[in-house]
């Protein structure tokens, strides 16, 4: 049972948060995502449990670890919804590349003034990016 759902819609994938995915074939990922089909829009559901488990407590003082953690799973997803938007036909071995080059690539853009202020703890951002990914 999910404990609360936050959808955001725009033109193309509708974003989930929630507590526990809702697709149990997915119980172990940290987010999927549903290509468009018919008459639904594409979607990315994130579980907020599954994001954040194992993660020590103290780590959420600091708003780049949860802004960073929540970006990477939603960079990855979004990363499968460009790839099955624009490139067919690939094995899934090539999807999750993709996905995964598309993740970093998006984190670098985004975080990229925080590379300079977290040089001194490197080791414990690529573990946490590790774990998300």
């Amino acid at each position: 049972m999910a404990g609360f759902i936050i959808i955001i819609t725009c033109r193309f994938p509708i974003i989930i948060i929630v507590d526990t995915l809702l697709d149990k074939q997915a119980k172990n990922a940290l987010a999927i995502y549903r290509k468009k089909n018919n008459n639904d829009l594409a979607s990315i559901e994130i579980s907020f449990n599954s994001l954040f488990q194992g993660m020590p407590k103290v780590l959420f003082w600091v708003p780049f670890v949860a802004k960073f953690t929540l970006a990477a799973a939603l960079y990855h997803e979004i990363g499968h919804h460009y790839h099955y938007s624009f490139k067919h036909g690939i094995n899934k071995k090539k999807k999750e590349n993709f996905a995964d080059n598309y993740e970093k690539e998006m984190l670098k853009k985004a975080f990229s003034w925080w590379r300079v202020l977290l040089f001194p703890i490197a080791p414990i951002v690529k573990y946490l990016s590790k774990k998300i990914a």
